[in-house]
């Protein structure tokens, strides 16, 4: 068995190997700003590349999956489905740490992959360490400032929960009508 001597040793070094390793990768939460990173191995959009500033003024969920994950790719077509409803004020990027040769592979022979026409990350390492979870799929909404609203199931990824999601947290503030008393009665201020 192990010695007392032995058995603090080991644990300073898993002390000190995890510390380091939790500086290296900064952890983001809810209602974190999304940093303005630039990814690569991109497919589905315009570049090869694409910065997640790119999408600021739109609502953006980052959907984490694997081609290996049945669910993950049945809800791709509801993705595209809701991309092309609110393309205005929407953008879906499906993030994933497969293979560029995977993804190009999925793409030309997959029946989903083929229909599939929202941007694509593959050989992911910066958003999924970013984003520390448990299992796969899982969502983030970001808002157009790049702040981090939620991270959900995709059980909750659907038409009502976008619409609500643009319609009122994407909104800017309303102008606020007050009453105040003068000294003739009341009157309204429109304050901002």
């Amino acid at each position: 068995m192990f010695k007392t001597s032995e058995r603090i040793l080991a644990g300073l070094c898993f002390f000190f190997f995890s510390a380091t390793t939790s500086a290296q990768t900064k952890e983001i939460h809810v209602a974190d700003y999304l940093p303005d990173v630039r990814l690569s191995h991109v497919f589905n959009y315009k570049h090869d590349t694409l910065r997640l500033s790119d999408f600021r003024g739109k609502a953006v969920i980052l959907d984490f999956g694997r081609i290996n994950c049945h669910g993950c790719l049945l809800a791709l077509p509801k993705f595209d489905t809701l991309q092309e409803l609110f393309r205005k004020d929407f953008q879906a990027i499906w993030v994933t740490d497969n293979s560029d040769s995977q993804i190009k592979q999925f793409l030309a022979t997959d029946s989903i992959g083929k229909q599939v026409k929202i941007p694509i990350i593959a050989e992911d390492t910066v958003l999924d360490s970013t984003f520390l979870h448990m299992g796969i799929p899982y969502e983030v909404w970001v808002d157009q400032y790049g702040n981090v609203l939620s991270i959900t199931t995709q059980r909750f990824v659907n038409y009502e929960s976008l619409d609500f999601f643009i319609h009122y947290y994407m909104q800017p503030p309303k102008k606020k009508s007050d009453f105040y008393r003068t000294r003739t009665g009341y009157s309204t201020a429109t304050v901002r």
